[in-house]
C-alpha cells in the first residue's frame, strides 16, 4: 500500500477523486481549505490573495501509483 496525497485548487477536488476512484482508490480524507503559497502564488481565501487549495488523501495498492 502507498499512501497518495494530492494537493489541489478546492473547485478541482471531485474531478480529481473521480481519477483516483477509476484507479481504485476506494476511499479518501479530504481536507477541504487548505492556505499556502506556491509556484502558482499565494492562496490565502482572502481579497489580497484569493482562492483556496484542497487536500486528498488515499491508501492505494502499490501497483497502482507511480513512483519509487
Amino acid at each position: 500500500m502507498k499512501l497518495v496525497l494530492v494537493l489541489c485548487n478546492a473547485s478541482r477536488s471531485q474531478e480529481i477523486m473521480k481519477v483516483l476512484e477509476s484507479h481504485g482508490a476506494t476511499g479518501y480524507t479530504e481536507v477541504p481549505m487548505v492556505l499556502g503559497a506556491g509556484a502558482t502564488g499565494k492562496h490565502m481565501d482572502g481579497r489580497a490573495w484569493p482562492g483556496r487549495g484542497c487536500m486528498l488523501s488515499t491508501l492505494m495498492e502499490s501497483d497502482k501509483v507511480g513512483g519509487g
